[in-house]
């Protein structure tokens, strides 16, 4: 009996030391493995192009969005924000003033900083940068930023993390010899892809959650109301409301790719197929609403699942968290 027992205790104590080992390996390896593929280059372009487009729509009137007599003056955000009465800091570098040539010189710094985060020069620095200078204007101006400004901070800051592409044919030219990233650089851009991952999956979670607090969606009626929005709609598509069961399909087949994609987007034979839907679902919901920036945003998002080349062979892919 008391054999029994000690073998008992052996074996739970051995079974937990194994579990907890294997969970320690899993984690490790998930997020630290490391990565050197094309998904950080080509998603440094991406943002970059994207926070280009939207940097230059401030650019017709500065004084309109930045200036003492603009649509929020400092004075205005003051009271609005309530600051003096909490200890929340929000960093802006549009806090420094209203003048037309000082808003005027520090839009002109954030655009060289766009283009070096686009082109990859100055590595991290210059994604830090640009993250700084994007961040700013949504602190200046929270009551008017919408949803693309989340999605693009949120980008630029996890790929501040990882390293440059140091080893493209582009740099190797400019720097005049070939430069490999260290292994520490490696296991950070992992670490960044898989935080645009899950914070991409977050996003997709949350758009479905959202969508079934209004009634439009359960009723099937959603994508209608976006197409007839004249004021915010590219494309005109209001041709379909001839076909009201087929508006339904689109409505609820949004919600179900929306659920869907977090889930199944793990699966290796599932990802090309989930990928070609997300670039079919994004150009449709950018062009019916009008959100076209964020919608490009979200489908940039997308680079971060391509299949992955390994640092030993180049053509490992990504591991099945499952």
């Amino acid at each position: 009996m008391f054999s029994s027992v000690k073998a008992f205790q052996k074996n739970a104590a051995e079974y937990g030391r194994s579990l907890i080992l294997d969970a320690g390996e899993g984690w490790n390896q998930f997020w630290f493995t490391p990565y050197q593929g094309p998904a950080i280059a080509w998603l440094r372009v991406a943002t970059g192009v994207i926070s280009l487009l939207w940097w230059l729509s401030f650019l017709p009137n500065l004084s309109l969005w930045f200036g003492e007599k603009g649509v929020l003056p400092l004075s205005t955000l003051e009271t609005l924000i309530g600051t003096g009465s909490r200890s929340v800091y929000r960093f802006s570098w549009f806090y420094l003033g209203e003048s037309l040539l000082l808003t005027s010189c520090l839009w002109m710094l954030g655009l060289i900083a766009i283009l070096l985060h686009t082109l990859g020069i100055f590595g991290r620095l210059s994604t830090l940068v640009t993250w700084s200078f994007v961040i700013s204007t949504v602190h200046r101006m929270p009551m008017l930023t919408g949803l693309m400004e989340p999605v693009l901070t949120m980008s630029l800051a996890y790929l501040a993390i990882a390293a440059p592409p140091l080893n493209t044919k582009k740099l190797r030219l400019w720097r005049g010899k070939q430069t490999q990233p260290s292994p520490l650089d490696l296991s950070l851009n992992r670490l960044a892809i898989r935080l645009l991952q899950v914070h991409t999956l977050f996003f997709y979670v949350v758009m479905f959650s959202t969508q079934l607090r209004s009634d439009t969606w359960w009723e099937g009626e959603a994508i209608w109301t976006l197409m007839a929005s004249s004021e915010t709609r590219t494309l005109d598509l209001t041709v379909l409301g001839r076909t009201p069961w087929l508006l339904n399909l689109f409505t609820h087949g949004v919600l179900i790719f929306e659920i869907a994609f977090p889930i199944l987007v793990w699966n290796q034979r599932l990802r090309p197929l989930l990928l070609t839907l997300s670039a079919i679902f994004w150009l449709f919901l950018g062009l019916t609403s009008g959100l076209l920036l964020f919608c490009l945003a979200m489908l940039s998002l997308s680079l971060a699942f391509w299949p992955e080349a390994s640092a030993e062979s180049g053509q490992q892919k990504i591991p099945n968290p499952a």
